[in-house]
């Protein structure tokens, strides 16, 4: 079984039709419960013989994410196969500063701290679950991570430096690649962290720019 982040629409979503259709488990992982299981549906539609269900969970909030992990194991099993991969895909590249109820800046909390935390609450799953072959954590990762040259991490909620949407997003995706080297390095056997890049493609991630 896959877990996949933001996998209602876009690139989550498409990744989780074609794990659908061959063969895997997927765990549709949606902020909206209602959007990710209108996703499921659709899913099923192309693919009737499906294996898929949907866990709410919200970047966004410490508490979302800490109850979405056991969820995530438990769906995994109900389909059928343990936990093996999971792919972090969701995002979101808001055009103004917006601060969570956690006291994070948005975009920084939903790509990276948010996956970090999830990531951590499975990783002794995937491990005990990869018997043999690695389990997979794949960072969905971006070119944009170059737009952070410019933006430190000391002044993580810019309160002595100028708000810019490119470099704001650009430091979330570049702290995905951190991420995604240190834990190649620190993950338990049995678990294969990369990276991958998408490549440029049209998907809501940009609404919130206009």
């Amino acid at each position: 079984t896959v877990a996949v982040t933001g996998a209602n629409a876009g690139i989550g979503r498409e990744a989780a039709l074609f794990l659908a259709q061959a063969g895997f488990g997927v765990v549709l992982c949606s902020r909206d419960q209602e959007k990710g299981e209108s996703a499921a549906a659709e899913i099923r539609t192309v693919s009737p013989e499906a294996r898929v269900s949907v866990v709410p969970l919200d970047l966004a909030s410490v508490r979302s994410v800490e109850a979405a992990a056991p969820l995530i194991i438990s769906a995994a099993k109900e389909l059928g196969s343990p936990l093996r991969g999971l792919i972090l895909n969701a995002g979101i590249w808001p055009g103004s500063l917006q601060t969570t109820a956690d006291g994070m800046e948005l975009a920084l909390q939903v790509c990276h701290i948010g996956h970090q935390q999830l990531t951590q609450r499975l990783l002794p799953d995937l491990a005990s679950s990869s018997g043999g072959a690695e389990s997979r954590v794949v960072t969905v990762s971006s070119s944009a991570h170059a737009f952070a040259d410019e933006v430190g991490t000391d002044d993580p909620l810019y309160a002595s430096t100028a708000f810019d949407t490119n470099r704001n997003y650009g430091r979330a995706k570049f702290a995905n690649m951190l991420f995604a080297q240190e834990l190649a390095k620190r993950a338990p056997p049995g678990v294969l962290s990369t990276a991958a890049h998408p490549g440029l493609v049209l998907t809501t991630l940009f609404k919130e720019l206009g």
